[in-house]
């Protein structure tokens, strides 16, 4: 065979293969149908799933009364958890949890140690303004004391990071009572950040006890004493 005829030969060969794949191309596309463009699926939020949470009562129920106690103050301190209220006493949007409490025996090392984790405070400490703190507060045998836990983030005192926390000596003792907006017990009182505290049992100093910013005070006040 000649050089032409075996280039006529292979050009002829390379056009019939190609005019094959283009046949079994159509082919397949055929049995496959027209195309058709994928719909992307729709975004679900995961949050949108998730059951709403539970209200959260008002009322601190004696367990978790005590299990914030012992989370907080450990032993050191027996808490009376049929005398316990929440609100939010430093206004700062989370609530908060008051108990009264007494120290346990033989804890008053711990609760007056320097480096506690709570803060110790008296509410009738007359403030002086020469001092750029309070004097030290020494917590005594029989002292009765009102435990107080600042709310955190969700949860509010419930919450497991809730870890703020004071001893207040001279507070509400016999039966606290929680007012959301104590402006009505006192006409020229101090200014109030949030929730208040009554002692519905303390005859002899009617009052409440407020969040001053840096610490807890009690007001006389006698409208308070009024239910007013």
């Amino acid at each position: 065979m000649t050089a032409p005829s075996r280039t006529r030969d292979l050009a002829w060969l390379a056009l019939l293969s190609m005019a094959a794949a283009a046949a079994a191309l159509s082919s397949r596309s055929r049995r496959a149908g027209p195309e058709v463009e994928a719909v992307p699926a729709a975004l679900v939020s995961m949050d949108s799933l998730a059951p709403e949470p539970a209200p959260l009562p008002s009322s601190p129920r004696p367990r978790e009364t005590q299990d914030a106690v012992w989370r907080v103050f450990g032993d050191a301190v027996a808490a009376d958890t049929g005398r316990a209220v929440a609100g939010d006493f430093n206004g700062d949007g989370a609530p908060d949890l008051a108990v009264v409490v007494r120290p346990a025996t033989g804890a008053l090392n711990r609760i007056n140690h320097e480096l506690a984790n709570w803060t110790l405070q008296d509410a009738v400490e007359p403030l002086d303004p020469t001092r750029r703190r309070p004097p030290r507060v020494i917590v005594a045998e029989g002292d009765v004391l009102l435990a107080v836990i600042h709310g955190y983030a969700t949860g509010g005192w419930r919450n497991r990071q809730a870890r703020q926390s004071y001893l207040v000596r001279n507070a509400c003792h016999a039966r606290p009572r929680v007012v959301q907006d104590g402006r009505g017990l006192a006409r020229a009182g101090p200014k109030l950040v949030g929730a208040v505290i009554v002692d519905d049992g303390a005859s002899d100093r009617p009052g409440f006890l407020y969040w001053s910013g840096a610490r807890y005070v009690w007001f006389t006040s006698p409208l308070a004493s009024a239910g007013r």
